[in-house]
């Protein structure tokens, strides 16, 4: 202390700037080691409005930022015993993946467990087209008792409330307001907005988001078939084999994607695919050896991609 008391005016100035200059060093130093979606600038949502059939106007934000969207939205609905509880929560948000996740929901439900008049079919009911007495038979019954679980909360829903929220959840699929990452690229893309379209993978990648990455198949399965219809020397590699590379690379990121989720449920009780996860019954679906391999090589591929932030390891530019 005495010792800087003891310093002239010149010879403080100079100590306060050393100290100053090495404070902005280390600032410096620690920005550049943290991690690049952490530094990459953040832009403002895009808000449309958009006019409903019924002649009302809604409100529609397209994010600016896919960060987190599998812990928040997807992992939870996946899981989730009470499908009208996140129905709920997102049926009137601005944000159009939030109102995906809740129209998931309410697709899960209905029409193939409720009713829109609020019946709810048996197990008696569902099991009637089903070969009597087998484990395969057992299995199907036992996914659909836990679904008729997960939407037993929509039936308790008056039936004039149940009518009006369908229409409505059919009114804004008609008007495209309700959309996954995937859906917001391809609308662009559909409308010759090429780089608004790239915009969104690009933000998808560099969120590495695992539900957002899956989500992508909904862009890529219809460029790659429109791609495959108009241009020759294009890879024969089929457009649904591409697109369900990203949803099997979503699983592998994180999404939630094993025998107790809503998806493998809803595969199980529907189309008879009960296997141990998502994954495994999609592949055994695959007759061809050689369509199981490449889904597992384009798996990769995406999976390489995302985790390295390159785009353009995608072949979509």
């Amino acid at each position: 202390m005495n010792f800087i008391r003891s310093l002239s005016t010149v010879s403080k100035s100079w100590l306060l700037a050393f100290f100053l200059v090495t404070a902005l060093l280390l600032f410096f130093i620690d920005s550049a080691s943290l991690p690049d979606e952490q530094l990459a600038p953040v832009s403002r949502p895009t808000t449309v409005h958009t006019a409903l059939a019924s002649g009302a106007q809604i409100e529609t934000q397209i994010p600016s930022s896919y960060f987190g969207l599998t812990e928040k939205l997807a992992n939870p609905l996946e899981r989730s015993g009470d499908l009208r509880h996140i129905y709920e929560q997102y049926k009137a948000s601005r944000n159009p993946v939030e109102r995906f996740i809740a129209q998931r929901a309410w697709s899960a439900c209905f029409p193939a467990f409720i009713a829109p008049q609020g019946q709810v079919f048996s197990l008696e009911q569902f099991s009637r087209g089903l070969v009597p007495g087998t484990p395969e038979t057992a299995v199907r019954i036992e996914a659909y008792r836990r679904l008729l679980g997960r939407c037993k909360r929509f039936s308790e829903l008056p039936r004039d409330e149940l009518v009006r929220a369908t229409e409505d959840a059919q009114e804004k699929i008609n008007a495209g307001v309700i959309m996954s990452p995937g859906q917001i690229a391809e609308k662009y893309w559909r409308a010759g907005q090429w780089s608004e379209a790239m915009r969104v993978v690009r933000e998808v990648i560099a969120s590495q988001d695992a539900f957002a990455v899956g989500t992508l198949k909904d862009f890529v399965t219809p460029f790659w078939r429109e791609r495959l219809e108009t241009q020759t020397g294009t890879s024969a590699i089929r457009p649904d084999i591409r697109g369900q590379a990203y949803a099997f690379a979503a699983c592998e990121l994180g999404l939630a994607c094993d025998a107790a989720t809503l998806s493998a449920d809803l595969m199980c009780a529907n189309e008879g695919l009960c296997q141990s996860g998502l994954r495994t019954s999609f592949l055994d679906a695959l007759p061809d050896p050689n369509d199981k391999r490449l889904l597992q090589a384009e798996t990769r591929r995406v999976i390489d991609a995302v985790k390295l932030r390159r785009i353009e390891g995608l072949g979509l530019e």
